[in-house]
C-alpha cells in the first residue's frame, strides 16, 4: 500500500498551507491535535509505570499573526471525533474545574490490572491565555 501523505503532520501542514499562520503554529498544532486525539489511551512503560503523552501548548505571538487561525483547526479535528470531550474557548477557573468533571472517561484494557482505568480527559483551545489566568 502506497502513504498518501508521508505522514500526519505533514499532511496537516499541507492541508493548513493556505492560512495566514505561520508554519511552525501550524507544526505544533498538528502535534498537539495528535496528543489531544490520543488521551490517555497510549502510553509508554517507563522506570516501571506509564507515561502519558500530555502535551500543553502555548502559541506566543503579537496579535494577528494566525495563532487562532491554527488552532480553529485543531478544535474542528477534535470536535468531529467521537467521543472527545473539547471545552469551550473561554473558561473561568470554576468552569474549567466542571468541564474536567464532565469529561469522566473509563477505557477498558485487558492487560492491566485493574482493567478499567478511569480518568478525565477534557481538551482546551484557549485563545486568549489572559481569560483563564487573567492576573
Amino acid at each position: 500500500m502506497t502513504r498518501a501523505i508521508p505522514d500526519w503532520v505533514s499532511g496537516f501542514e499541507d492541508y493548513t498551507a493556505g492560512l495566514s499562520s505561520p508554519l511552525i503554529f501550524r507544526r505544533w498544532s498538528a502535534i498537539t491535535a495528535i496528543a489531544g486525539a490520543i488521551e490517555q489511551k497510549m502510553w509508554v512503560r517507563s522506570q516501571g509505570s506509564n507515561l502519558y503523552p500530555n502535551i500543553y501548548t502555548i502559541l506566543v505571538a503579537p496579535p494577528g499573526v494566525g495563532k487562532s487561525v491554527s488552532t480553529r483547526r485543531i478544535e474542528l479535528l477534535w470536535r468531529g471525533l467521537k467521543g472527545q470531550h473539547v471545552a469551550g474557548n473561554s473558561l473561568s477557573k470554576a468552569a474549567l474545574i466542571d468541564e474536567l468533571v464532565d469529561a469522566s472517561r473509563e477505557v477498558i484494557i485487558p492487560t492491566e490490572k485493574p482493567a478499567a482505568v478511569s480518568f478525565n480527559s477534557t481538551k482546551l483551545l484557549i485563545n486568549e491565555l489572559g481569560t483563564l489566568f487573567p492576573q
